[in-house]
């Protein structure tokens, strides 16, 4: 990897961490496309849904969401620590 794209990933991480206001405190990889290549089926598959979880044969679900869902899930996980 060079760089420049490591820089851009460093930069786009720091970014979520900034909106949760918290370090994760999961492994999460994030991923960014200027062109938005790769997450096109995905987010026309998620269409108006919450949560979407594709599954490749034999191989255990993925979980996509949008960003509103994620921030419920987080603001209602920490209020019933």
């Amino acid at each position: 990897m060079g760089r420049m794209q490591k820089r851009k990933g460093y930069r786009i991480e720091h970014e979520l961490v900034l909106r949760i206001g918290d370090d994760l405190s999961i492994e999460a990889e994030v991923k960014a496309r200027a062109n938005g290549e790769g997450f096109a089926t995905l987010e026309r598959w998620l269409g108006e849904n919450d949560l979407l979880f594709p599954r490749r044969d034999r191989a255990p679900p993925l979980v996509v969401m949008n960003w509103e869902m994620y921030i419920r899930l987080m603001v209602f996980s920490r209020s019933h620590v």
